[in-house]
């Protein structure tokens, strides 16, 4: 098995160095450093359309499951049970 490096590890000198010196070296010298998205949290808003498709998509799930096993009504049918014929 290898070992796999980021391409943003800044290379440490031999002997003894101080965190300042790499501080103040790294931004002149490499990228500035991102992040993934999966390891930002997402916002309030992103946060609830991603939970809101979510439970849709179960919702259309736990449906297709039931036309699968036979499990469907009409809509007159419906229409009796709620009282509204």
């Amino acid at each position: 098995m290898t070992t796999r490096f980021s391409e943003n590890v800044i290379p440490a000198p031999y002997g003894p160095m101080t965190p300042g010196l790499v501080a103040t070296h790294a931004p002149e010298a490499y990228p500035p450093l991102s992040y993934p998205h999966e390891a930002m949290a997402p916002s309030l808003d992103d946060d609830e359309r991603i939970q809101e498709e979510r439970l849709y998509t179960y919702a259309l799930l736990a449906g297709l499951a039931d036309l699968e096993t036979g499990r469907e009504v009409t809509i007159s049918e419906t229409r009796k049970r709620l009282g509204l014929v």
